[in-house]
């Protein structure tokens, strides 16, 4: 009897996939909308997912952005360089290619400009353009956080990374775990003296995609906007196994569980927390150079974990799921099918 209903349950949403706009190019969505009819049926209640509010966005480039101090050497001066590295370098940046550096590019030359700059102090003979080369290494050293921040969260990588523009492109645990291995990657670059510029780049390019961070963070919030009225129901409706007896509306409760929400929904709610647990850690370490209160609040708002009194996105996501394990467990308990009863 069971076996049968499944079956029906199954092939009623595939017909349903086929004959109608019910099946958009977001797996997550079908899947919740299927689950609310579902549910709502076996319980005579019609269950709506709000529409989630607009997500805190990332603050403006302009608004992050830590302006560089502005430093120049003199063309003789420049001239009296000769003997080092370090006056092809500044040569490159004051041509036409240097005067549109990327973030990047700009975090390289600076690194670069300390390590060349400390290499030819030795050489140079004229007391004041040593001192001055001297104090552009100094003020290059003082600006470096700030540098680094600029080049996170300035820069266009981890800004498209964490975009929400790609709503509607389903977010996998493979392409986190890849995201989460080029954040660590990153991390562990922009903290070495002079790391490989190539190595850099390839790194920061494997941020510009799709599903990142901030897609999951909307499939986050869409998951916990359909979990709560779906708790609000399983938690209000009358028993459907009176004094502890299996009921018709109890064994149907229980094929909607089993064939809807094991099968099509646990899958994606596990799913996405093991995007949370990859992306979560690997993207908290970059706080380190956070120098915005407005980046404070946008990390407050998606991305905290730090305890249970967090109101984060990841952090409702997470409460939302607890609560609705917890609402199957008390309807399952009294109709006898709660699993391992």
């Amino acid at each position: 009897m069971a076996n049968t209903a499944n079956a029906i349950l199954k092939i009623t949403w595939v017909a349903l996939c086929l004959t109608s706009a019910a099946c958009s190019r977001d797996p997550l969505k079908n899947d919740l909308d299927d689950y609310h009819y579902r549910l709502g049926n076996t319980l005579n209640q019609s269950l709506t997912a709000p529409a989630p509010p607009p997500l805190l966005p990332l603050p403006g480039r302009r608004d992050v952005r830590i302006p560089a101090p502005e430093q120049h050497i003199d063309l003789i001066d420049f001239l009296k360089l000769s003997q080092c590295d370090l006056q092809r370098l500044v040569g490159q940046r004051n041509g036409a290619l240097g005067r549109v550096m990327t973030d990047s590019q700009q975090w390289l030359y600076d690194r670069a400009f300390v390590r060349l700059g400390l290499q030819c102090l030795p050489a140079i003979d004229d007391p004041e353009l040593k001192a001055a080369v001297a104090a552009a290494i100094e003020a290059k050293r003082a600006f470096r956080p700030a540098l680094t921040h600029n080049l996170l969260w300035a820069g266009p990588e981890l800004r498209a990374f964490l975009s929400y523009g790609g709503q509607g492109v389903a977010t996998d645990v493979a392409s986190a775990r890849l995201q989460a291995s080029a954040l660590d990657q990153l991390y562990q670059l922009l903290s070495q003296p002079a790391p490989d510029g190539a190595a850099l780049e390839t790194t920061l390019a494997q941020l510009l995609a799709p599903n990142g961070g901030g897609q999951l963070l909307v499939q986050l919030q869409l998951a916990e906007a359909y979990l709560i009225p779906a708790t609000r129901a399983l938690v209000e409706a009358p028993s459907l196994c009176p004094q502890g007896k299996l009921t018709r509306r109890g064994e149907v409760l229980g094929n909607v569980f089993r064939v809807i929400y094991i099968e099509r929904i646990q899958p994606h709610l596990s799913g996405l927390d093991q995007q949370l647990r990859q992306l979560q850690p690997a993207l908290a370490q970059h706080r380190a150079w956070v120098s915005s209160p407005a980046l404070a609040r946008y990390w407050s708002a998606h991305w905290s974990l730090a305890g249970p009194a967090d109101t984060s996105t990841a952090a409702r996501f997470r409460q939302a799921v607890a609560a609705h394990t917890r609402a199957w467990q008390l309807r399952l308990g009294e109709c006898g099918l709660r699993p391992g009863a």
